[in-house]
């Protein structure tokens, strides 16, 4: 929606985050439809992406929302399994795998009314309603603490984090015998209901694995052994992209990136003296590169520290124009630095180890200048490193080496355009798809067993689990302290300065 001022200009658009209209333009409806109609349907393209990947992990695809108002079968009365599921016949849902000993978090929405947990036959064998009774008392009673013979979850069952997330948790007993002879022979599953205040319900599908061939599903938090950071990873410094005197470009995200990882090799080599680095990443210079080595690079970006990530940015040779204030910097020259990096590392075996898409990014790739629109570039086109390749190389380097990775991803960035017809012109800003570097200073991988079940009027059916190995990482992103986050490991370039 777009809203006019007295003067036909449009001054406001709903559509905040995908086009942001200046005030007093002159704008034409015609013309911002198509705008929207373009960018949105690059941008349907992306969900469905994001979409399709979140699916197959099994904490998402097993995750749904049932709006209670439009729980129907065309008209139809269900069946009393797909009634029992909240689904419809021949709908398809996902499980998560949870076996005796497994213990998993769930998060409560803080419009939640009420919540249970139900039990959900599979296969072929029907259930009446007393049969239905019995096993649902079964499940409470292998279930740790959340029920009891019926199917409301324990008030005293919900606990808050230290954020204040509320949530309760779900835990199978541990005694594997026990579990396999109160639940008897056959397949089972179950639901958690969350009952919210606008008539809807979250339900999130639980499968309890019985197999003793089955590979065990692994529940890993981030301080388990499948976690690896880097040396010291408190000393790790937060630079940020800054504004550039006598320029309408910011610093590039490639430059900080760099400048954080040879920051952190100066800091860590003041730190630990025993571990081989020589303290002359950062001196005493005006601008960090010259003059003698005492000098300790900053933990934030301070005057001393901006002029030291200007001069790396010198060296990477950043380009801006059409992305004011944003500057970038092309894959072929993002490992340039690597002599600033020897030079200083002063050890024979120092060097930089790149990893890039053989498909090198351009200015034109991303923002068609030659279109007055300036939107046709399609950031689900774009080539990745494999994405095994890129993991092995990200987990592997941090877990063997412990030294930081330098890693391209693609965001979105807000970009200025104006366009004209005939006599009118008006100014916007377009969300684009934009190349940016990060450092990746910890990894974890994860194991999540899953599998999909159909329903299917008197029975349910499902699939043999499958695992799935997901691997992810905690990207510094170069924006100060709040720029740190846990992403997936699908990056364009990888690099790892190895200082000996």
């Amino acid at each position: 929606m777009c809203c006019e001022n007295a003067d036909a200009g449009i001054v406001a658009s709903t559509l905040k985050n995908r086009m942001l209209l200046k005030k007093k333009t002159n704008a034409t409806i015609d013309i911002i439809h198509d705008t929207i109609t373009r960018d949105l349907a690059i941008f349907a393209k992306t969900w469905k992406k994001m979409a399709d990947k979140l699916d197959k992990i099994g904490e998402w695809g097993g995750l749904q929302v049932v709006d209670l108002a439009n729980n129907k079968n065309d008209g139809l009365e269900k069946s009393p399994i797909a009634a029992m599921t909240l689904l419809n016949d021949g709908d398809e849902f996902v499980e998560e795998a949870i076996s005796p000993g497994d213990s998993v978090k769930v998060f409560v929405a803080e419009t939640t009314t009420r919540m249970k947990v139900r039990f959900t036959p599979i296969g072929e064998e029907q259930f009446s309603e007393d049969d239905i009774k019995i096993s649902q008392s079964k499940l409470c009673k292998v279930l740790v603490d959340l029920c009891a013979d019926d199917e409301d979850i324990y008030y005293t069952s919900v606990h808050k984090t230290e954020s204040g997330e509320s949530y309760i948790t779900v835990e199978l007993n541990n005694d594997f015998k026990y579990v396999s002879e109160t639940l008897g022979d056959g397949d089972a599953g179950f639901q958690i209901e969350m009952y919210l205040a606008d008539d809807k319900v979250v339900v999130r599908r639980f499968g309890i694995d019985l197999m003793p061939g089955n590979r065990r599903r692994k529940r890993q938090s981030d301080t388990d052994d499948s976690t690896f950071e880097i040396h010291n990873k408190d000393i790790f410094p937060n630079y940020e992209q800054h504004d550039v005197d006598g320029s309408d470009c910011q610093t590039s995200s490639g430059a900080v990136a760099w400048a954080m990882v040879f920051g952190y090799y100066d800091r860590l080599s003041a730190e630990m003296f025993n571990f081989g680095l020589k303290p002359s990443f950062f001196r005493c210079g005006a601008d960090g590169t010259t003059g003698l080595d005492s000098c300790v690079a900053n933990a934030t970006l301070t005057d001393d520290m901006r002029p030291y990530v200007e001069h790396l940015d010198g060296i990477l040779v950043p380009e801006c124009g059409l992305f004011k204030p944003e500057s970038f910097v092309r894959l072929s020259y993002m490992d340039d630095v690597e002599d600033f990096f020897t030079e200083r590392a002063d050890d024979d075996g120092a060097h930089i180890n790149a990893e890039h898409t053989q498909q090198i990014p351009t200015i034109e790739m991303i923002l068609d200048i030659s279109l007055p629109s300036g939107f046709n570039f399609d950031p689900n086109d774009y080539a990745v490193i494999p994405r095994d390749h890129a993991a092995e190389y990200v987990y592997h380097t941090i877990q063997n080496s412990q030294f930081p990775v330098v890693v391209g991803y693609m965001d979105w960035v807000s970009v200025e355009r104006t366009t004209c017809r005939w006599w009118r012109c008006f100014s916007y800003s377009v969300t684009v798809p934009f190349p940016r570097y990060g450092v990746a200073t910890a990894v974890r991988h994860r194991t999540v067993q899953q599998r999909r079940c159909y329903n299917y009027f008197f029975y349910t059916y499902c699939s043999p689990w499958e695992v799935t190995e997901i691997y992810e990482m905690k990207v510094n992103e170069g924006r100060g302290e709040a720029g740190e986050s846990w992403r997936d490991v699908e990056v364009f370039f990888a690099a790892a300065a190895f200082p000996h």
